[in-house]
């Protein structure tokens, strides 16, 4: 089973060193460096409740992202806070291969946030294959699963949120296009089209099967 540092830092790289047999005492010694990643992790789940969800993780199901600027610069910080504190733990420890190789990958991760940062408006917020008018059904149906009183109620609290939620989305691609950041306008028709479809059915019409809202 792939460990939360692993998912956190690393990638396909990382797994395969994890295999590698290390001794007690180095195991001992990297302790210090796991908790730090997961601490980290824990954190990142606790401010991006999708990603938890995603993980079958039911803290914050209830809610969704925070999508705005200001929350992804608090993101950012709280990275590269923690990748200072991963460096200056790893340069008092001897570090075996694997935490050598987890080191190193979450400083390149940190690094490209920071450089891509600048551009977090030039990315489309509505597109044909991954805009957020049918990412967020395709999570609900996929990844908010119901199970008990508890998670439907926690569905319905984001149905109740979506005004806002879809309304800071629409916020961003509205800031983006007064940059003269769009989609080709040949796309705009199947953006168009797949929202006319998450429309069709039950409970938003009388004829057809139900919504993926309402399924």
């Amino acid at each position: 089973m792939i460990s939360r540092r692993t998912l956190l830092a690393t990638g396909t790289a990382t797994i395969g060193v994890a295999g590698l047999s290390i001794p007690a005492q180095a195991q001992e010694a990297s302790a210090p460096l796991n908790a730090l990643f997961e601490s980290y992790f824990d954190q990142t789940l606790v401010r991006n409740p999708e990603r938890a969800t995603g993980l079958g993780d039911k803290r914050g199901q209830d809610r969704w992202n925070d999508d705005s600027d200001a929350y992804a610069a608090q993101n950012l910080a709280l990275q590269v806070k923690t990748n200072q504190e991963v460096a200056a733990l790893a340069a008092t420890i001897k570090l075996n291969p694997t935490d050598a190789l987890s080191v190193r990958l979450f400083d390149k991760l940190t690094q490209n946030a920071k450089a891509n940062a600048p551009y977090r408006g030039h990315a489309y917020v509505f597109d044909q294959h991954n805009g957020a008018q049918s990412g967020i059904p395709t999570f609900l149906a996929n990844n908010h699963t119901v199970t008990n009183l508890e998670d439907a109620q926690a569905y319905i609290a984001r149905l109740e949120a979506m005004p806002e939620k879809v309304g800071g989305l629409l916020a961003r691609s509205a800031d983006s296009a007064a940059k003269g950041i769009t989609p080709p306008r040949h796309l705009y028709d199947f953006v168009l089209s797949n929202c006319t479809n998450l429309l069709s059915g039950a409970p938003f019409t009388e004829t057809g099967e139900d919504s993926v809202f309402w399924s």
